[in-house]
């Protein structure tokens, strides 16, 4: 709901701000003031929205899955799945081999959150992938290899906030982590056979805050990024698929 109102918001104050200069009539918007109105009441919503507080933390029962050793307390999360027709093994192999041209829109989103990398030369990392497959791409750039079960589930996380002098973390040391000034964010994708001979595939996301203040900050950020992080992990699910399922 705060990312809803948030990009409502600032969908508003860029209507208004356009007004500001070319009132726009169509939208009942007559004049510069009232355009003026438009964006300020626009930019109060968006920041109201960025600035809600981060949600209780939430916390699995009980371990059903490796993602759930490593991380199974949070305060945000996102869940994508899709059926693919492929035996474990396959679908196992596409997702360790699927590389970002692969994944649609993953060049295209990532660069938006990193326009420097269209001006100047950057390190190679997630938001500046090679050819190379996505998941070493992200193990070369920060993110640990948690857990790995082959033909069923693989685990990465990454620290996306700490200290300056925070150390490196062991995947045990990772679950371990709750001292303050940290987030830590895990991803899986998870293979699940079924009757019909198809698979269920499904990735999560998790992250953790382990402080109220870190949790806060992040919040703001997260409601920007889940609308382009939900679009990516669909196509990325969707490039493993086809990768799986094409006919050798």
């Amino acid at each position: 709901m705060a990312t809803v109102l948030a990009y409502a918001g600032l969908g508003a104050a860029a209507l208004g701000l356009f007004s500001v200069a070319l009132p726009l009539r169509m939208l009942r918007i007559r004049s510069r003031r009232q355009g003026a109105m438009v964006a300020g009441i626009g930019a109060a919503f968006a920041t109201l929205a960025l600035l809600w507080p981060a949600p209780p933390a939430a916390r699995v029962p009980r371990p059903a899955a490796l993602m759930d050793w490593y991380l199974p307390e949070f305060q945000f999360s996102e869940r994508h799945q899709r059926i693919v027709r492929a035996a474990p093994d396959r679908i196992f192999e596409a997702i360790r081999s699927v590389t970002a041209d692969d994944i649609a829109l993953f060049r295209t989103l990532t660069a938006i959150r990193n326009p420097g990398r269209l001006f100047a030369k950057q390190a190679e990392g997630l938001l500046n992938p090679s050819a190379r497959p996505i998941l070493e791409v992200a193990r070369q750039s920060g993110f640990l290899l948690l857990g790995e079960e082959p033909g069923r589930e693989i685990v990465i996380g990454a620290l996306v906030a700490r200290p300056p002098e925070g150390p490196r973390l062991s995947p045990q040391g990772f679950a371990a982590l709750r001292t303050s000034g940290y987030v830590k964010a895990a991803m899986n994708f998870h293979v699940e056979p079924r009757a019909d001979g198809t698979c269920l595939l499904t990735t999560e996301t998790r992250v953790f805050a382990t402080d109220p203040r870190s949790a806060r900050r992040f919040a703001a950020y997260w409601r920007l990024v889940y609308p382009g992080s939900s679009l990516l992990r669909h196509t990325w699910l969707a490039a493993i698929a086809r990768r799986a399922e094409a006919v050798r």
